[in-house]
């Protein structure tokens, strides 16, 4: 099973300002050896995305990896207000890196952020251009500027982080989401993570809670089209590694041998260009370690 969405820090307060008073749980260090014991070593390899916005981030996120092989791919920091080219040839320098993403979400207004940022939108073309991924960070609210967003930028893959943060337990916001989401669906360079879904949905949120949404994404994106991610350590302000995998297998209970291999590794292993196991090998160690999830 591959993870394709884990973060990893040594925790210094200066550093992290997004982590606040109400989630001290994330106030220590999250390494890859507590991710690998957290999942009961379940986890075949793993794709590490920035959590600070820092080119510091990316390189120490690089040198994390020479201590761990199964950490195979970084999504780094890129700096939008910055020179291209000299990050460009840094990324170049960095191989491991197989993509960037920016705080969007945390923007003043990301909507406006998407659609006007000069940098932004002059960039995505170039990292596109050196089949670097781009991974949209945006919550439920700015999905008809990610729309736009994604449109406009058709070369390479986007992948869309967390389902776009859905809103749940409301009818209408979940019909503002799903009409959005096919509309995304019917471009074939957008992916979707299925991750961050029960810091969502919240504390004693189930995968039954869950099930439409990501009925959702199946029925219009295809496996094929989706990655599954834990987005630990902040899945913890909700739940545990086990509740996520237990929810994993319960919402992908239908689904064929193929397309749960999709979701839980070949489609990470295609689009972040992984070096793991055959596919063959990969799908009974997917369905071995779901059956030692349950």
């Amino acid at each position: 099973m591959i993870d394709s969405h884990i973060h990893f820090w040594r925790y210094q307060a200066a550093e992290f300002p997004w982590i606040d008073e109400g989630m001290a749980v994330l106030k220590q260090d999250f390494l890859p050896e507590h991710l690998l014991a957290a999942s009961n070593g379940q986890v075949e390899a793993m794709v590490a995305v920035q959590a600070r916005t820092s080119w510091a981030e990316n390189q120490y996120l690089v040198d994390l990896a020479a201590t761990e092989p199964r950490l195979q791919a970084v999504v780094g920091w890129f700096d939008f207000d910055g020179e291209v080219t000299a990050q460009l040839k840094r990324a170049q320098d960095l191989p491991l890196i197989k993509g960037f993403r920016h705080l969007i979400q945390d923007e003043a207004d990301p909507s406006a952020y998407l659609l006007t940022h000069s940098g932004l939108n002059q960039a995505v073309p170039r990292l596109q251009a050196a089949s670097l991924v781009y991974e949209v960070l945006v919550q439920q609210a700015d999905l008809a500027a990610a729309l736009a967003f994604c449109q406009r930028h058709d070369n390479h893959y986007l992948i869309v982080d967390h389902m776009a943060k859905p809103v749940f337990g409301d009818a209408a916001a979940f019909a503002h989401w799903h009409h959005h989401m096919q509309a995304l669906a019917a471009l074939p360079h957008v992916l979707v993570k299925v991750s961050g879904l029960e810091t969502e949905a919240g504390v004693g949120a189930t995968a039954a809670d869950l099930q439409r949404h990501v009925d959702s994404v199946y029925q219009m994106f295809g496996a094929e089209r989706l990655l599954w991610g834990s987005n630990w350590p902040v899945a913890q302000l909700t739940h545990s590694y086990s509740d996520l995998l237990q929810h994993a297998h319960t919402l992908t209970q239908t689904w064929s041998a193929s397309e749960r291999a999709a979701l839980f590794s070949d489609t990470a292993r295609r689009v972040y260009q992984l070096n793991t196991l055959s596919n063959t090998d990969n799908t009974q160690r997917t369905h071995n370690g779901f059956a030692l999830a349950r």
